[in-house]
């Protein structure tokens, strides 16, 4: 039986990446990828929003397939008539997913071993097991299944309130701004309730919503009230829904156990305020690929790789509890702080680790005692959210 150095389970956007990058690492040894679907980049189910740092990162790869770029968003409530702006230092985009990670695959599957249509079904030890009884025996195993867990809860259990569940759809419409995305909060659908509009084009948006239960019926409800608040006009037309899981926690240290490494949103490397990954797997697979290239064992491996993403993990951490805090605010409480501070000039320096701009904002006194006069229960979250 011929045994592989590495095996990476999954060839979505976190699988893709860490080859890519083990192949700028000349990583030499052999490797193994396995895939369940026929297709790499079968399914669009993200927004796609991303920053100017993950378009360089990321290049050639990212060229010609952003679909729009921002230069701020806005942040708002259905039971608000006020918006709060925010400008972006730096441009975002929306990219088409689906032909970014095609196109890594272009690059790189001459140089892998891979199956497609391949689904794994089970991991004993250092052996993964397929179907028909077959079996290959790996050294290290990279588990990149996405948000669906089905290795990772086997081998680990479940993690609680670890996600929300999202829909959306491309719809025929003039959104009001073209330059600048909208994130909308409400009370009126289900816990931890929140929308986004996502202009495509002057004639073109993506419009979703997530939260605890979501629905398409939902989904239209919510689009009749962002018409009557004349973000868009009438929509005329629609694409096929489509969405998933959105994970809001944090890195765990069970992100690898043994000779067994989770990536990407297997091992919750996203952004708990938004659950947007695409940047955070970047990171995540630059440093593992890093990691295995360099090093002489496992043991060796895990411990260069913890020690290159510590300060992503705590970063990611406080990004958590400030989320926390967000979703524990009622829609009057969020409404409040949006027209206090309607007014103020806000800049967003980083836009992947918004915990930064965030905290500089409120580092500002006036702003601080504005926010905490609207909504006092922002302190007791805040101690709540640090003693857990």
């Amino acid at each position: 039986m011929h045994k592989y150095d590495v095996a990476i389970i999954g060839l979505g956007p976190a699988g893709l990446s860490l080859i890519h990058f083990l192949m700028k690492e000349s990583f030499n040894r052999d490797v193994i990828a396995f895939e369940a679907k026929k297709y790499v980049g079968l399914n669009n189910h993200c927004a796609g929003l991303v920053s100017s740092t993950f378009i360089r990162l990321m290049w050639p790869f990212t060229r010609d397939i952003t679909i729009n770029s921002f230069r701020g968003f806005y942040v708002t409530t259905l039971s608000t008539n006020k918006s709060l702006h925010v400008k972006l230092n730096n441009k975002a985009y929306v990219i088409n997913r689906v032909e970014y990670e095609r196109k890594i695959f272009e690059k790189i599957e001459n140089s892998i071993t891979y199956r497609l249509r391949e689904p794994v079904i089970d991991i004993w030890k250092n052996k993964i097991i397929l179907r028909k009884n077959r079996s290959i025996e790996v050294k290290t195993i990279v588990i990149s299944e996405g948000s669906t867990h089905k290795l990772r809860t086997r081998i680990l259990g479940k993690r609680d309130k670890d996600r929300v569940y999202g829909i959306q759809e491309d719809v025929k419409t003039k959104p009001e701004y073209i330059h600048d995305f909208t994130i909308i909060f409400s009370d009126k659908y289900t816990k931890e309730f929140f929308g986004w509009l996502i202009p495509l084009s002057i004639n073109k948006a993506r419009i979703g919503i997530a939260g605890n239960k979501v629905s398409l019926k939902m989904l239209r409800s919510f689009e009749k009230h962002i018409v009557k608040k004349k973000l868009i006009t009438e929509i005329v037309g629609r694409s096929k829904p489509f969405g998933g899981s959105i994970l809001i926690k944090p890195p765990s240290k069970t992100d690898h156990v043994n000779s067994l490494i989770f990536l990407g949103d297997s091992g919750y490397h996203v952004k708990p305020l938004t659950g947007g990954g695409l940047f955070i797997h970047v990171l995540f697979s630059k440093a593992l690929a890093k990691a295995l290239a360099i090093a002489h064992n496992n043991e060796e491996a895990l411990n260069l790789y913890y020690k290159e993403t510590l300060m992503i993990r705590k970063r990611l951490y406080m990004q958590n509890i400030i989320s926390q805090i967000i979703r524990k605010l009622s829609e009057r409480d969020k409404a409040k702080i949006i027209e206090v501070l309607h007014q103020n000039e806000i800049f967003f320096k980083d836009y992947d680790f918004h915990e930064v701009s965030l905290l500089s904002l409120l580092a500002n006194s006036s702003i601080l005692l504005k926010v905490l006069t609207s909504s006092p229960l922002i302190i007791k979250e805040f101690l709540k959210s640090k003693a857990q």
